[in-house]
């Protein structure tokens, strides 16, 4: 399903702009480097900063998004913010 809402989202896995926003965002203020973070997720060392450009060749999985919120100190709520920042 494609929607305005949403770039993708299929099979449990979802890359919102909001999201890819507010990762970058929670991210500096944690005062975590794309390599950090991505090492603390168990990924590549250009996991995040593809993710937050939105490269990557597969979507990262719920499980993924629950574990940089929480990698984050944040809520899925505050992940997907409409906030401005």
């Amino acid at each position: 399903v494609i929607n305005k809402q949403y770039n993708a989202c299929w099979g449990g896995q979802i890359v919102d702009e909001r999201l890819l926003r507010n990762v970058k965002y929670y991210r500096e203020e944690a005062n975590l480097t794309p390599e950090e973070l991505s090492k603390r997720l168990g990924k590549k060392s250009d996991y995040i900063e593809k993710f937050e450009a939105d490269e990557l060749v597969r979507h990262p999985s719920i499980r993924v998004i629950l574990d940089i919120a929480d990698e984050l100190g944040i809520s899925i709520k505050e992940l997907f913010s409409n906030e401005e920042r």
